[in-house]
């Protein structure tokens, strides 16, 4: 967050996660993606922060609240929600124009999930063995731009909120054990809302297990020991089901 002291939220820690687990969407001839589940769930927290106003940070001024994301088309959805509900004075922006300003509160939406990331992973080779597919190279906004990142919890002056998806998150792009210890922080301080600590960690070891047990499909066939010798010597021979338990 932005250097210097200044009053916390008396109800949210100043690094606070909310899970929305939506699906994040490109639309045709569109290079931007959107996520209507952070649209609503950026909007409702940003009504219930006005709720909970501190008076410690003085009068409420929608002005002050910043909600950024990587996406243009993100930007015009989360605006269009905000109008309806009278709330067009919270700043809402790409995180490249945000760069020299301050906000009381910052909302970041990092839109992006497993969902699309997974298919556009690339094989890469070291010292002759393909390995798991890399998303070490590509974009995915939060997700894998430091700078990014890095320039939008400097604007904030008393709260970073972010919106998405922890198990994209920890999983995917260079960032990601950035997020492991921001969501770690915010478990410690109780300010992970929406999931549990233990829930992430399930999930990501599951996907961790499915990386490391992948089938090879050319790999040889598997035939028991006892078997063996009896297989040589029939090798046209069908093989016996295995039997019932």
């Amino acid at each position: 967050m932005a250097s210097g002291k200044q009053p916390a939220h008396k109800d949210f820690y100043p690094l606070t996660f909310f899970t929305a687990r939506g699906e994040d969407v490109q639309e045709k001839n569109s290079t931007a993606f959107y996520n209507n589940a952070e649209v609503f769930e950026v909007v409702e927290r940003v009504e219930e922060l006005r709720r909970k106003w501190p008076v410690a940070w003085g009068k409420l001024d929608d002005g002050s609240i910043g909600v950024v994301t990587p996406y243009a088309d993100q930007v015009f959805r989360i605006r269009a929600e905000l109008r309806k509900k009278r709330l067009s004075d919270v700043s809402v922006e790409r995180v490249v124009n945000v760069q020299g300003k301050q906000f009381r509160v910052l909302f970041l939406s990092t839109v992006r999930t497993r969902h699309t990331c997974k298919h556009k992973q690339t094989p890469i080779k070291r010292k002759e063995h393909l390995l798991e597919d890399s998303t070490e190279d590509l974009d995915y906004g939060f997700l894998s731009n430091y700078k990014l990142l890095n320039t939008a919890i400097t604007r904030a002056q008393s709260l970073v909120a972010v919106v998405g998806d922890p198990i994209a998150l920890c999983s995917i792009g260079r960032c990601r054990k950035f997020w492991e210890r921001f969501i770690a922080l915010c478990h410690d301080n109780e300010s992970l809302h929406g999931i549990t600590f233990d829930q992430i960690k399930a999930q990501l070891e599951a996907l961790e297990l499915k990386k490391t047990y992948v089938l090879n499909p050319l790999a040889p066939e598997f035939i028991p020991r006892a078997l063996r010798q009896h297989h040589s010597s029939n090798p046209n021979k069908p093989q016996q089901s295995p039997p019932k338990v």
